[in-house]
């Protein structure tokens, strides 16, 4: 099978690691994926870095227990979340952000985990991004929660099946970029789509 492009995506922990694995692969002088798409991720593994985190106090899915059992799990071999950028991509220095491939994410208005994913894409902001124009796009999802893409199925939440309908036409543009990747209409600084 040849492997032509690669889109690393994932939801919640599974964003983390498609974002970590993309910076594994840059430091390790592997090839890197086409691009990312991030939903919902943890992008640092520290449970009081961010306001939004206080949700988990009355969360029903990412209750502060279930977080801080989940930030254990990520550093339970050890490691430090303010200084490794693996365990925490929001920590990774600029010199690295700048060779992240075009990268797309989602976060939920009403998610314990939305100013990680805000305050990320702030970073790449700032950062130089590398010498060609910025790739990243941020689609918040006003009144969503986390979790929100495993909840569109039939007898779901009809509502959710909009975040879906985004989020194929996120995967869409990451596709058609990887096929043209010099396609002016392609190169967008940021974009806030929402849900509703």
């Amino acid at each position: 099978m040849k492997l032509e492009h690669i889109i690393l995506a994932g939801d919640s922990a599974g964003g983390h690691l498609s974002t970590s694995v993309a910076m594994l692969a840059i430091l390790r002088g592997f090839r890197k994926p086409d691009s990312i798409f991030a939903h919902y991720p943890v992008f640092y593994a520290d449970f009081k870095a961010f306001p939004s985190l206080l949700l988990t106090i009355d969360e029903w899915l990412l209750s502060e227990t279930f977080m801080s059992c989940v930030f254990g799990c990520f550093m339970r071999n050890g490691g430090n979340p303010k200084i490794n950028p693996i365990l925490s991509p929001y920590v990774a220095p600029d010199t690295l952000l700048n060779h992240l491939p075009r990268m797309y994410m989602t976060c939920c208005q009403a998610d314990p985990l939305r100013d990680q994913s805000v305050g990320f894409l702030e970073r790449l902001l700032k950062a130089d991004y590398g010498t060609t124009p910025r790739r990243s796009k941020l689609f918040y999802m006003k009144e969503y929660v986390h979790g929100h893409c495993s909840f569109d199925f039939k007898l779901g939440v009809t509502e959710y099946a909009k975040a879906t309908k985004i989020i194929i036409e996120g995967f869409k543009e990451l596709f058609e970029f990887a096929e043209n990747p010099n396609d002016p209409r392609l190169k967008n600084d940021l974009h806030q789509s929402q849900a509703n």
